[in-house]
């Protein structure tokens, strides 16, 4: 999909580096002697003098990094390091992710990738609706709540999963005019991103039919109760239970976990009203230490929040955007692999990937490695789109229309599709690409 062209910016194709030298791809032409004899498909390599696929010229038992794999097969088949043995830095080495846990990319191509650190993922899902009652202290002493009466079929929650955080950090950030380079690294825009070894989700949640006439007659129900009794003081909780999961590929303890709590408007990102910080609930307060296998799901967890009184009025009467997210959480590996290690590792050898698409789709995170390839400490984006990932995009120019007007007033070139999302002007929604 990217041209990347003449990377040895020696005025000889990649072609004809490659056919020069086995390093003459990043370095200068060595052989500039055109290599045309016999080359039937016309890319000036020479079929006949066995240069169509240059092998470089190593031992076939050398293994350099002791990782199981030969260099020559690390090269030229798995585009891991000769002598990084674990080329992501996520605790399994190339080996180990090609021989034992049987990488293959025509199967799944980001499972055990020795390319792409697998790490801790958490996916939060709500496992009943949001519950919110007021608390009030009267002048007799007595502490009464007024709270939502759910019958059965509305306990259940109304919530999915959403993975538009970062293109909010951006958008609060950045313009339109902010698109930067996709193949190269001529990157004009930034945004800072607090790295983290594990992954989570956020989830929202928003009110049924049914359940918004529920919540309706508890508003009308605490009016009845501060018109009929002297208050002396007031405040509320927010109460969440939800199921945590773990959609990755290797198991861990889960240890810790709070919740943030907030608000935010679809059309205006930078309108987010932070709620609450939930902690978890039970008789000792204390979280249980909790096992996830990959694929499995928690037992139900409830995290509660004291709130004031205007906040619990306000979310009865709407909350259509709740979003419920990690606030905080600790991990541990189960002995397979040392996790403090492993992000020490991923951190020096790989970097982060994040395609937020919204509300449309899940958010997609990776850390791919930036050390395979010797004497160079970076892959340029097209590299890791196209070899790595192996998601299809396309590049091309958009035209932007501003507000009120009818016709684009300015083009820009810039991502215009990932996966099968593509650029809308007519709905305001375009790729922009940023790095940290």
């Amino acid at each position: 999909a990217a041209d990347l062209g003449d990377t040895g910016s020696d005025a000889a194709s990649d072609g004809a580096d490659v056919d020069a030298a086995p390093d003459a791809a990043t370095g200068a032409d060595t052989d500039p002697d055109g290599g045309t004899a016999g080359d039937a498909d016309s890319d000036a390599l020479e079929e006949d003098t066995n240069t169509e696929d240059v092998v470089p010229d190593i031992d076939p038992a050398l293994d350099s990094d002791e990782d199981g794999l030969s260099d020559i097969n690390e090269i030229t088949i798995w585009g891991t390091s000769p002598t990084v043995a674990d080329t992501d830095g996520d605790g399994f080495s190339d080996g180990t992710e090609v021989l034992d846990l049987a990488f293959d990319p025509e199967v799944d191509n980001y499972q055990f990738n020795p390319l792409i650190a697998d790490r801790p993922i958490l996916d939060i899902e709500l496992a009943l609706a949001p519950v919110v009652y007021a608390v009030y202290t009267t002048t007799e002493g007595a502490t009464e709540t007024v709270g939502q009466e759910r019958s059965d079929e509305t306990r259940n929650s109304n919530s999915e999963s959403w993975g538009g955080g970062n293109s909010y950090a951006v958008e609060q950030s950045h313009t339109v005019g902010t698109s930067v380079g996709f193949s190269g690294w001529n990157m004009e825009a930034s945004v800072s991103y607090e790295y983290s070894y594990s992954t989570t989700s956020e989830s929202s949640s928003e009110w049924s039919e049914e359940q918004t006439r529920e919540n309706a007659s508890t508003l009308s129900n605490m009016s009845s109760f501060e018109e009929s009794n002297s208050i002396t003081t007031t405040g509320g909780v927010l109460g969440i239970t939800v199921e945590v999961s773990n959609p990755g590929d290797i198991a861990y303890f889960l240890d810790n976990l709070t919740l943030t709590s907030y608000e935010l408007d679809p059309l205006d990102p930078e309108n987010t009203a932070p709620i609450a910080v939930l902690t978890f609930l039970d008789g000792a307060d204390v979280f249980p230490r909790t096992r996830l296998e990959p694929g499995e799901t928690s037992a139900p967890l409830a995290f509660s929040a004291e709130l004031d009184l205007p906040t619990v009025k306000a979310l009865l009467a709407d909350s259509r955007n709740l979003m419920i997210a990690p606030a905080t959480w600790l991990v541990e590996g189960d002995g397979t692999v040392d996790f403090e290690l492993a992000a020490t590792a991923v951190n020096a050898r790989t970097a982060e990937i994040i395609i937020d698409y919204g509300f449309d789709r899940t958010r997609e995170s990776y850390r791919v490695s930036t050390v395979a390839v010797e004497d160079r400490n970076y892959v340029t984006v097209a590299e890791v789109f196209d070899d790595i990932l192996r998601i299809p995009f396309e590049q091309g120019v958009v035209g932007i229309t501003r507000s009120g007007e009818d016709e684009p007033v300015d083009t820009l070139p810039m991502l215009t599709t990932v996966r099968d999302f593509t650029t809308n002007d007519e709905e305001n929604s375009l790729w922009t690409v940023v790095h940290s």
